[in-house]
């Protein structure tokens, strides 16, 4: 590959709604176990960076949810041949040790669905959950990124909701 059409790809590989994501941000999440629990409300931080020449974008960040601390790892993409959104994510408090793929069609927002699977421990096996990660860039100091938890019927489950603001 010539180093123009390497250039090129670069260009074209990182979406431009997720470019605009790169800095440090500090702000508040919300987090709500299903329809009839309460919802939790913490501080969290974070910080998000270009990798690999700029092709993907990596949010690391931490916080707590009910005072037990916990931190997590994403990182997101534009996959230019499938002309989808993408992620990886990975999180002390939600994920246990499990790693979270997720993709989605791509438009005027970010937005991903993945899928895990819980053992309703009552011998009749298991049942499989969506979690629908979007992005929300209100300005370019304010970012929310909301995730629904989504029952086997489709219908939302709680999740949770990051409001970011700005701070580098």
């Amino acid at each position: 590959m010539s180093n123009d059409s390497s250039e090129k790809m670069k260009e074209e590989d990182l979406h431009p709604l997720l470019s605009g994501l790169v800095g440090e941000w500090e702000g508040v999440t919300t987090v709500q176990f299903g329809a009839e629990s309460p919802i939790l409300t913490d501080k969290t931080s974070g910080t998000m960076r270009l990798m690999l020449d700029g092709r993907f974008i990596l949010h690391e960040y931490r916080g707590s949810v009910d005072g037990k601390p916990h931190s997590g790892a994403a990182i997101y993409g534009y996959n230019t041949a499938t002309k989808q959104f993408e992620s990886a994510w990975v999180d002390s408090f939600h994920n246990g040790d499990g790693i979270m793929f997720s993709k989605g069609e791509a438009g005027e927002s970010f937005s991903v669905v993945g899928h895990y699977s819980i053992d309703l421990g009552n011998g009749e096996g298991e049942v499989s959950y969506g979690w629908r990660t979007m992005i929300e860039i209100v300005s370019k100091d304010k970012v929310i990124i909301r995730m629904d938890n989504l029952a086997p019927d489709g219908s939302k489950d709680g999740g949770a909701e990051t409001t970011y603001s700005r701070i580098r």
